[in-house]
C-alpha cells in the first residue's frame, strides 16, 4: 500500500525504498492504466526514468501495472520531463 503523503499536485515523491514498494508501484501502474483507458478511450502511455538507482526498479514495477491494465507502453529512456512531454505530443498518444 502506498501512503497518501507521496501524491502531490503534479507529481508522485518518495524514498525509493521506503515509499515506493514495487507492489504498490505496480498497483499505482494498474491505476493510471485504468484511468487512462477509461478517461480517454485509448491505452498508449509514455514513460521515462531519471539517472536514480531506483529508476530501472520503479519503471518495471510501473510499466508492469500499464500492461495489467491493458496499456501499450512506449519506454523513452533516460530522459528529463520536458522530453517525455515532447515525445508524447509528437507521437500523438491517447492518453
Amino acid at each position: 500500500m502506498l501512503s497518501s503523503a507521496i501524491f502531490r499536485e503534479y507529481d508522485i515523491r518518495g524514498v525509493a525504498d521506503r515509499d515506493l514498494p514495487s507492489e504498490g508501484v505496480v498497483s499505482l501502474g494498474r491505476a493510471i492504466g485504468t484511468y487512462v483507458r477509461r478517461r480517454s478511450g485509448g491505452n498508449r502511455v509514455f514513460v521515462a526514468r531519471d539517472t536514480r538507482l531506483s529508476s530501472p526498479r520503479l519503471r518495471d514495477a510501473l510499466v508492469g501495472g500499464l500492461i495489467q491494465a491493458g496499456c501499450q507502453v512506449t519506454d523513452i529512456g533516460v530522459a528529463p520531463t520536458p522530453v517525455l512531454y515532447y515525445a508524447a505530443y509528437k507521437q500523438n498518444p491517447e492518453g
